[in-house]
């Protein structure tokens, strides 16, 4: 088939460049700094290094750069792909035509991949904090001593766990009754314990209430009013599914806040476009 493939920034999406590549290339860093703390209860003596965070990110970015060299446009144009890069995105004009940039663009066939991207905070305050989310993280280079992950799901947890064993002092904030609410209670409740051993403060059936300055945010915790202070804040409250700017109205494509609907087949309500991923509501 003749195929375009159309990206706002760099192909790879989430995975290569803010996701799972990053992320448990940070893990493994601090999961082997970890392994030297055990050294000691196994007869063999270490001196404890100090890490270098500057070093540790660098290296991580190094990672992301060599999945990303096999990804770039003139990889899969070699492959007689089209490719169009351009931060405007793909706008439905029809049910068969999409703009990018000055394009214009017909096809039989779409496929609709644009995944998600996080929830930003409604919270008092937050214009002068400097959120940290799971994109713009990868970009830090000195190593925060303090910080706080609002939203207790997975990808706060990893890359808390991740910190504190690099020797930051972590908290997590979630309104639940506990983190990992997407694990089963048994499962969840040995990490929790697993973590807390570990030296991270979890706050549960906590939510936060407003930004008193950068450093300090009070939040509601079992109807008591409380602050903690950080050296950054991480939000981690969801995300939301990238659909704005693609236009889908005009190809009679449905969504809603939780993404684009789709059947079994993932067809949308335009039979021959197609959703998966992030972008979809189921």
């Amino acid at each position: 088939m003749k195929t375009a493939l159309i990206e706002k920034n760099k192909i790879g999406g989430e995975c290569t460049h803010y996701g799972c590549v990053p992320s448990k290339a940070l893990i493994n860093t601090s999961k082997a700094y970890h392994g030297l703390r055990k050294m000691s209860s196994l007869g063999i003596s270490v001196d404890l290094p100090k890490p270098d965070f500057r070093e540790i990110m660098e290296k991580v970015d190094e990672i992301v750069q060599g999945i990303y060299k096999h990804e770039k446009p003139e990889v899969f144009q070699d492959q007689g792909i089209d490719v169009f890069v351009n931060k405007s995105g793909a706008k439905f004009i029809d049910e068969h035509t999409i703009t990018v940039g000055d394009e214009i663009i017909n096809a039989k066939n779409f496929v609709i991949c644009t995944g998600s991207s996080p929830r930003l905070l409604d919270v008092e305050g937050i214009d002068q904090v400097k959120m940290l989310h799971n994109e713009n993280f990868w970009e830090l280079r000195e190593k925060p001593d303090s910080i706080v992950f609002i939203g207790g799901g997975v990808i706060s947890t990893e890359l808390a766990q991740a910190l504190n064993r690099l020797d930051c002092s972590v908290s997590i904030i979630d309104r639940n009754s506990r983190i990992l609410k997407v694990t089963e209670e048994e499962i969840g409740g040995y990490l929790c314990d697993k973590l807390k051993n570990e030296g991270l403060t979890i706050l549960t059936d906590a939510s936060p209430l407003r930004f008193e300055d950068k450093n300090t945010l009070e939040y509601l915790q079992n109807g008591e009013k409380k602050k903690i202070e950080a050296d950054y804040f991480f939000t981690a409250a969801g995300r939301l599914p990238n659909v704005k700017g693609l236009q889908l109205e005009n190809a009679a494509v449905e969504y809603t806040n939780q993404g684009i609907t789709t059947n079994e087949f993932l067809q949308s309500t335009a039979s021959h476009i197609y959703a998966s991923g992030d972008v979809t509501a189921s």
